[in-house]
């Protein structure tokens, strides 16, 4: 987190959530009955909204109105994009409604994400040293390596249900996407590293290329559009499988041909497309967040 927001010290104790609920009472989008303050419902919503109960305390609305304010209003960001379970849905039309109330500016997207069920030896799996009841991501992260969980957790859209098979995230082998991606760019680095031993350097140019050149470098060409496709609908599980069709077509142009064993002048053309894919492959997971991998252990083919 680039900034640690505390609701308790930064809204509630300086009075930002009371000046909030005032302002719409004032100007007369919130009203008292039986004890609490009723913010003013849309014509579409089921009925009006608590802001401060009876007994005086104010409810998550409220303190999210303020929160929200002090976000796009305040701060003056343009876009706020939560991430709440699915079990919130209920609060984003009103918080929504709210902001509109007050006239706050910037724009607010939530997206809902469902549970994750572990599953260990087909069953489901509980790991908690809590009651059994949930699963904390650092008791996850003593099973899993941190960026083996981000690569599968990122290859399920926010709206999806997931079951999170352990034993296959543990496993070091090509049915495990992460390895299969990974694995992919250790091979092409692999490549490099023997071909800056024979004193082979990558041509600059394009020529003659292979059909299995040709279906990887369509492959790389996609990358802008998707990831204006995933700026524009925040679907970034799209890219844990266009890595996964990207690494089948490395794959595919590795076991096509011995690039090293070729003759000089071949290699050096070959090498380019390579070269190519390692820088590629480095945005690629820096844009995942996932640290790239230049040597591993060769991981035991799919059965």
């Amino acid at each position: 987190f680039d900034t640690w927001f505390s609701e308790l010290a930064s809204l509630h104790a300086n009075g930002k959530v009371g000046e909030v609920v005032q302002e719409l009472i004032d100007k007369g989008l919130a009203q008292e009955r039986e004890g609490a303050i009723w913010m003013q419902a849309e014509e579409s919503d089921r009925g009006d909204r608590v802001l401060r109960k009876s007994d005086g305390t104010f409810t998550y609305l409220a303190a999210d109105l303020a929160y929200h304010r002090n976000k796009l209003a305040e701060r003056q960001f343009d876009l706020a994009i939560n991430l709440w379970g699915a079990d919130h849905a209920g609060q984003v039309p009103s918080l929504k409604h709210g902001l509109k109330l007050l006239r706050v500016p910037g724009k607010l997207d939530v997206l809902l994400f469902q549970l994750v069920r572990l599953i260990k030896d087909g069953a489901e799996y509980k790991v908690s040293k809590r009651a059994g009841t949930y699963v904390t991501i650092d008791e996850l992260l003593d099973e899993i390596p941190s960026d083996v969980l981000r690569f599968f957790f990122l290859m399920r859209s926010p709206g999806t249900p997931m079951d999170l098979d352990l034993d296959l995230a543990a496993e070091q082998s090509q049915k495990n996407p992460y390895y299969y991606v990974m694995y992919s760019y250790a091979r092409a680095n692999s490549i490099m590293e023997q071909a800056t031993a024979r004193g082979l350097t990558p041509l600059d140019t394009l020529t003659m290329l292979s059909r299995q050149e040709v279906a990887l470098i369509r492959q790389m060409s996609r990358f802008p559009a998707l990831v204006g496709d995933i700026a524009r609908d925040y679907g970034a599980h799209r890219l844990s499988f266009y890595g996964i069709e990207l690494a089948r077509a490395f794959h595919e142009l590795y076991e096509s041909e011995h690039i090293i064993g070729l003759d000089k002048a071949a290699a050096c053309k070959r090498l380019y497309v390579i070269q190519r894919y390692t820088v590629f492959m480095r945005l690629y997971f820096g844009l995942l967040g996932i640290s790239p991998q230049e040597k591993m252990v060769s991981p035991e083919p799919p059965a």
